[in-house]
């Protein structure tokens, strides 16, 4: 799969949907998302921490917890899921995180397709 960087900035306990349109290693042909076992993403404090502050799956029952697959510009290429408030209104500092996706395929190797840096900016209402 092709690797692609996504920042984007939110406000602590904002709602923001997110999608990501896979591509195969080309970065061009969209890749199918059906056959992974799972799609999941990550929230840390840093790219090399392993203790997710927030996290989305395919194989979680369905809510708005979940990552659904949709149609970009292939079919089922798209993985969109929703920050809700519960992801971020309890982190205590605003300022730079780290996210990534990545494809869980039944393999050792999980293919990185995502990752980037996630500005939680402060919220007065929050």
């Amino acid at each position: 799969m092709a690797h692609q960087t996504q920042n984007f900035s939110i406000h602590r306990g904002e709602i923001k949907v997110v999608q990501v349109d896979v591509t195969e290693s080309d970065g061009t042909t969209p890749k199918n998302l059906t056959s992974i076992d799972d799609v999941i993403w990550k929230l840390t404090t840093s790219p090399s921490s392993t203790v997710a502050l927030a996290e989305k799956r395919t194989t979680l029952s369905p809510g708005d917890d979940d990552i659904t697959l949709s149609d970009g510009a292939g079919t089922n290429d798209r993985a969109t899921f929703t920050l809700v408030e519960i992801d971020t209104i309890d982190l205590l500092h605003e300022g730079l995180y780290w996210h990534e996706m990545r494809l869980d395929d039944g393999t050792t190797e999980n293919s990185l397709v995502m990752s980037g840096a996630l500005t939680i900016d402060p919220s007065v209402t929050a």
